[in-house]
């Protein structure tokens, strides 16, 4: 009835291949401009997981990874529904009165589930992505101010020197902006698929319904403010979505 939705294992490959070859390419131009003296375990060890910090990679691929495995659920819940006859009507020698019953039974269950394992995600991921942001909002405005207030303001040498020195904070800083709008896009998209059955719902007149599929259709409406509590945060601390675009540039000027 529907298209199967899953992650592509070849475009899976692609990005973690893509982004290794970023991570070396990056880690070989660090150390060509600020050579050390000389080479020793710890130089090597602090070049690893120094910028373009390793760590952020792992946490960033894991929550898109699953992000995305959950977006997809989502939106094959949203192709079933789409399959359903126009306002829950069965149409004869299409859909008997208990197939439509039956299938938006069964998506109301998995749209529950589906948000319970949303939970789980914040649950277990939400001090991460905590932890995640704050450093790397504090990162960013130590970059910031390090190649803006502290080396352009101070340092004697020309402007194109001192930006040729300090390539590698700007792809960091670049970096940082790729990985927060990965994951806030993500989650973004989740929460459009999540509630875009709300919307299917919102449409439909139950008064022309039988009354068990009446039923079906009050009990999702019931279950969606619960729903809501389930959206993508960081330990309640703050919603992960497009917005906290906005708040974060805001905060940004008003540092500025």
């Amino acid at each position: 009835m529907v298209k199967h939705r899953q992650l592509d294992k070849k475009s899976c490959n692609v990005i973690l291949f893509a982004l290794f070859i970023y991570w070396v390419a990056f880690t070989a131009m660090q150390s060509y401009i600020w050579s050390p003296m000389h080479i020793d375990y710890n130089i090597v060890f602090i070049n690893i997981f120094n910028e373009p910090y390793i760590v952020d990679y792992v946490v960033m691929i894991f929550t898109c990874f699953h992000l995305i495995n959950i977006e997809n659920r989502f939106q094959t819940l949203n192709d079933f529904w789409q399959c359903l006859p126009a306002g829950l009507v069965p149409i004869r020698e299409e859909w008997a009165h208990s197939e439509v019953t039956m299938l938006v039974e069964s998506i109301r269950l998995l749209h529950a589930d589906l948000s319970t394992i949303l939970q789980l995600f914040n649950n277990s991921y939400g001090p991460l992505l905590l932890g995640f942001f704050v450093c790397n909002f504090v990162d960013f405005t130590y970059i910031i101010y390090l190649m803006i207030y502290h080396e352009f303001a101070l340092s004697n040498i020309s402007l194109i020197q001192n930006i040729i020195q300090y390539i590698p904070l700007h792809i960091v800083h670049l970096q940082i902006i790729v990985f927060f709008m990965s994951i806030m896009v993500a989650a973004s998209r989740i929460t459009d698929k999540k509630y875009k059955i709300i919307s299917f719902l919102r449409l439909i007149r139950i008064s022309k319904l039988p009354v068990d599929l009446k039923n079906q259709v009050k009990m999702f409406m019931n279950q969606a403010p619960a729903l809501e509590t389930n959206d993508i945060h960081t330990w309640g601390f703050f919603t992960i979505n497009l917005n906290l675009v906005i708040s974060v540039s805001i905060l940004n000027d008003m540092q500025y």
